[in-house]
Formats: C-alpha cells, sequence, structure tokens
C-alpha cells in the first residue's frame, strides 16, 4: 500500500515552522539570495516575526555579510540560498567560519530524492556539500506533515543552532528538499486544512531551549598556574586575534600584570592591546618577537591567551626562549601550530584569568627597559610621520585609529593592514574593539563582512589593501544600504606589496616575475564607488586624510577613502621602525635591568 502523499500546502506550513524555530533559538538575522527552489523558505522568513531578511544578489558577498554580523553580535545569522551551484558560494565564508569559531546556519534549497542523478537542472548532490568544514551536516529531506516529523523538525532546528555555539562554535548546514508548487497555496481538502492545524498548534507553543554550559578551569589547573606564576621572573603574556567576546579578559588580564610584573605583547586583534593603563608597556607583537635582543633576553614563562600572534618572527622567538614554559590558555581548539606547547589550558581566558587574578596578592614592578623602549618607539614613530609630508601606510593606520568615533569598530584586513595596524597603533586612552579575518586568513569578502558588522548599528571603519578592495567590489552593494556609518579606507600602493616583505622577494627574481605576486593594475576606485552612489575621496597628505574621516565619519551611510601612498613605502617604513624598535631596545637593556 503505497503512503499518502504528502498535502500540497505542506511546503509552506513546514518553512513557516522552520524559521519560528530559528527565532525562538535565538536567530534574528537571515541573509537570502534569489532563486527558486528557496521560494518558500525566502517567503517563509519574511513572514516570522522577530527576523530581519535582507536580499543579497551575490552568494558569496551574502555569506561574508553574514559572517560579519555574526563577530559583531556574537550569534548565529541564517543564509538562504537555492540549489545547484549556489551554496557552494557560501564555501569561502564557511571555512573563515569554521576556522575563526564564528556561529553561522546556512540553509540550502535542495531539489527532492527522485531528481537527483538523472540530469534535472539546477542539481547537484549538496550532501555534506562543506565536508568536514562544518560542526553538523543536517538533511531535512521532504515535508511530512505528521507529529513527530513536525517535532522533529523543531528539535533538528534547535540542534542546529546549539550546534553552531557548542562545544565550538562554527557554521551548520542545513539541507532543506522542496517539491513542486513552492509558491503558497491556500489549504482547501480537508487533509490540506488538518496539516495547517498541526503546525498552527505548534507555532503557539515554545520550541525546545537547549542551555549552554558555563565552563571554567578546574581548581586544581588554577591551583598550578597560581603556582607557576609567581616563580617567574622575567614573564611574557601573549595574545594573537581573538573575537570581541574576549575583551570580557581585559580586567582579570591588567591585575595579573599589576601583580606579576610582566610584559605583555599582544596583537590590536586580540581585543587586549588597544587601551591597556599606563603600566603596561605598549608593544607591537612583531616588533618584540624580531628584535635581537629581545630574544637574547630568558624569558622563563610564555603564557599565550587564544590564538598564536600573527607576528611572522613568533615561532623563531619561541624557539630562542629554550628555558620557557610555554603555557596556551583558550577555551577552543589546539592553538600551538608551533608545537612547542609545554601546556594546554582549555577553559575561557576572561575565567581562568580571574580564577588566577584571585590567588595572587601583592604588586610586582613591570621588567623597565622594556617600559622605557615602549615610550622611546612611540615617540620616534610620531617624530618620523611628522616629518613625512606625503601620507604613508603607517601613518593612514594611526590616523584611523586616533579619529574613532567612540563606539566604532575597527577591522583590519589581512596582509599589511592587520600588520600596520600593529605597529602603528598609538598609545589610547579608551579601548577599541577590532575585527579581524583570521581564522583562514583569507582576502575574500572583506567589504561585505565589514557591511555586516555596520549593518548591526555601530559605525566601522575598515582598514583594507586595494587589492582585497578589489575582491570584493560587490560588497559595495551592501555597503550602500547601510544607514550607520562605514568607512572604507584603501591603502592604494598598486598591487599586494606583502609580498615585497616575504622571501620571495629576495629570490632574485625580475619585475616581471615579482609581478605575478604583487600584481599591480593601475587602478583607481572613484568610479566604482559612483556606480554604488558612495562618497568618496581621494587622499595623499595627512591633513587630507584627517578632514576625510572626519567627514566619513560623520556621514550616515557608507564612504571610500582611497589613501594614496608610496608603493614600496610600506617595507621601507616597517624596516625603518624595526631598526628604531631594536635600537631602543638594546639602548633601554643597555642601562640594565631591575
Amino acid at each position: 500500500m503505497t503512503p499518502a502523499a504528502a498535502p500540497l500546502t505542506l511546503l509552506s506550513e513546514w518553512s513557516a515552522l522552520l524559521f519560528d524555530t530559528l527565532v525562538k533559538a535565538g536567530v534574528r538575522e537571515v541573509i537570502a539570495s534569489p532563486g527558486s527552489r528557496s521560494t518558500p523558505l525566502v517567503l517563509a522568513a519574511s513572514r516570522t516575526p522577530g527576523l530581519t531578511v535582507r536580499d543579497v544578489i551575490d552568494e558569496r558577498s551574502a555569506a561574508f555579510f553574514a559572517l560579519g554580523q555574526a563577530r559583531a553580535t556574537g550569534r548565529p545569522s541564517a543564509l538562504i540560498c537555492t540549489s545547484g551551484t549556489a551554496p557552494a558560494h557560501h564555501f569561502p565564508a564557511v571555512i573563515e567560519a569554521s576556522q575563526a569559531r564564528v556561529p553561522l546556519i546556512v540553509l540550502s534549497a535542495d531539489r527532492p530524492f527522485e531528481l537527483m542523478d538523472c540530469g534535472a537542472p539546477q542539481t547537484i548532490d549538496q550532501t555534506r556539500l562543506f565536508g568536514t568544514h562544518v560542526r553538523s551536516f543536517v538533511e531535512l529531506g521532504v515535508p511530512e506533515g505528521t507529529d513527530l516529523s513536525l517535532r522533529s523538525l523543531r528539535r533538528r532546528v534547535v540542534q542546529a543552532v546549539h550546534d553552531a555555539q557548542w562545544p565550538t562554535p562554527g557554521p551548520v548546514h542545513v539541507n532543506v528538499r522542496a517539491k513542486k508548487p513552492l509558491e503558497p497555496l491556500e489549504a482547501r481538502d480537508p487533509a490540506e486544512r488538518e496539516a495547517a492545524a498541526r503546525v498552527h498548534a505548534l507555532l503557539t507553543q515554545p520550541a525546545p531551549r537547549a542551555h549552554l554550559p558555563d565552563s571554567a578551569p578546574s581548581t586544581q589547573t588554577t591551583a598550578h598556574l597560581a603556582e607557576l606564576l609567581p616563580r617567574s621572573e622575567r614573564g611574557l603574556i601573549v595574545a594573537g586575534p581573538g573575537p570581541l567576546s574576549q575583551r570580557d579578559a581585559r580586567g582579570p588580564l591588567f591585575s595579573l600584570l599589576r601583580k606579576t610584573g610582566f610584559t605583555l605583547a599582544a596583537d590590536a586583534t586580540s581585543q587586549l592591546r588597544l587601551g591597556a593603563p599606563d603600566f603596561v608597556p605598549d608593544l607591537a607583537p612583531d616588533l618584540v618577537f624580531a628584535s635581537s635582543t629581545l630574544r637574547g633576553q630568558a624569558f622563563d614563562l610564555v603564557l599565550q591567551l587564544g590564538a598564536s600572534p600573527t607576528s611572522s618572527a613568533w615561532e623563531p622567538f619561541l624557539a630562542a626562549q629554550p628555558r620557557a614554559t610555554h603555557v596556551v590558555i583558550a577555551p577552543h581548539g589546539w592553538n600551538d601550530f608551533t608545537a612547542q606547547a609545554d601546556e594546554l589550558v582549555c577553559a575561557p581566558i576572561a575565567a581562568t584569568l580571574r580564577a588566577l587574578d584571585e590567588h595572587l596578592d601583592g604588586a610586582r614592578a613591570p621588567l623597565r627597559p622594556l617600559q622605557d623602549a615602549a615610550v622611546s618607539i612611540d615617540r620616534q614613530l610620531d617624530a618620523q610621520l611628522s616629518r613625512e609630508p606625503a601620507l604613508s601606510e603607517l601613518g593612514a593606520a594611526r590616523a584611523l585609529l586616533s579619529r574613532l568615533p567612540e563606539d566604532a569598530l575597527v577591522m583590519t584586513g589581512n596582509s599589511l593592514p592587520i600588520r600596520l595596524l600593529d605597529a602603528a597603533a598609538p598609545r589610547l586612552r579608551r579601548h577599541v574593539d577590532v575585527l579581524s579575518q583570521r581564522g583562514a586568513n583569507g582576502i575574500d569578502g572583506l567589504i561585505s563582512g565589514a557591511a555586516g558588522a555596520a549593518s548591526q548599528g555601530k559605525p566601522v571603519a575598515l582598514l583594507v589593501g586595494d587589492t582585497s578592495f578589489l575582491h570584493d567590489l560587490g560588497g559595495l552593494e551592501l555597503a550602500r544600504a547601510l544607514r550607520t556609518p562605514l568607512v572604507l579606507l584603501v591603502l592604494q600602493n598598486g598591487g599586494g606589496r606583502i609580498f615585497e616583505q616575504l622571501p620571495v622577494a629576495r629570490a632574485g627574481l625580475s619585475e616581471r616575475e615579482l609581478s605575478h605576486f604583487t600584481t599591480p593594475h593601475g587602478l583607481r576606485f572613484g568610479f566604482a564607488a559612483a556606480q554604488f552612489s558612495l562618497p568618496y575621496r581621494q587622499v595623499a597628505t595627512p591633513a587630507a586624510l584627517h578632514e576625510a574621516l572626519d567627514a566619513a565619519f560623520a556621514h550616515p551611510g557608507a564612504s571610500v577613502i582611497e589613501a594614496i601612498v608610496p608603493e614600496h613605502g610600506a617595507r621601507d617604513d616597517l624596516a625603518a621602525l624595526a631598526r628604531t624598535a631594536e635600537a631602543a631596545f638594546a639602548q633601554a637593556f643597555a642601562r640594565g635591568a631591575p
């Protein structure tokens, strides 16, 4: 006996239940890209109270926009796309979300099983499309109208949102198969009215709730670290890129630094450096790790908070500290690509530091030579930048941080911008939150991601290179819809100049061979900004940049500032800064450490 066919109206009712459950599980934002097979999903999402639905033509931009939202909010946004190659365009953002541990829900519409492997159009095998890059894969199949099937739909959607947040945040792929008719229909016969009644009854009920557990270091771990830290005569605390939530560790970290006298070398993207109190030396990690003077200083403890620092000098610096005990504290993953860690504490950073702080008493003076060197480096950088009549990358990064509005977020591109931000960060009297895309370290989707972050209501400034800007011009379509300031500061140096600082630049290549890596393009971005009706300024002096930044932050929407800088300026300026730092470290330590 053949089972009865599902009512033709069930798909719409079933989709309504799916999105109602997403809302009740904590999702607030849906990003939808156009397509036919996803029709019932888009309509259901748009009709669900509590959801904001944005339409984005390009699935790749849509995914990075959702990723930017999730970075800013800490909760998963949901993506909707049609079947076929559409979900494949989400793949780069899915990888970044996985590597960076950012929650994301990918809802891919799909064809029913009977259309698989028979030449049906826009039909591919979407099963486990994203492989190991998602926390879980959910195959919902085609809708069924039984009570158990409907309750199971709720349970599986709640599970998907839960899996995106715990135990390790990241993306979840939900595959949704849909049979025609895809458009909504009125319930007319008894079976259709019965199915609608079952769904409507569930809609009035609460969905299952998944409570995420609190985690903390064990008392044994805390006691062990509380014995280890006071024994250290020369300790170093390092921190790489971290989520906005890592800012919760600022208070206990600064208290711990005061009690131990340790030195802090934290990336600007760690949420732990910008706005540190005056007793903490303001040292860019790359200047610390690349210094031959500091490599020669015998640190006896290196405490790493979260991800490894961005600096390429981090690994050789660690190798030059054979006496140091290397301890990593991180809530997720195994953050030790150098394979030099002695101990790993798998616990939240803020809770661990808070527990440690409660075990320690008193105060210890920090390493005086590093304090003296930090002040000297900052003054000399100011003097260097003030002597330059033309704009430089270091000057642009420093100006951006110094002119941020009080509640603004700054986001940095990869390659040069993230290193420039670290090197040029001034001593700030307030905390600054920094977004970065350091999961997979790619240059894709940066404009879209910044637009997603800005969609949450806070002003955002993106410091980005010209090559990365070119890579995501489609993101300007998302930027133009904003009513919150989004400042796109493009460092225009004519290509990917990070390669001038990599070993390939010292391999004796011809100019033509090196251009395969630096990719000079000869383009300017005024016409791109005009295409999307965005205010645009081209600047080449510090004064012009300051004026353009103030105007852009006052504008209720996105603006493009193209900063024209010397082609080889970053290479030369960063090398000069490294020499300045090395001289300052050598001079400070020549006077003797206390």
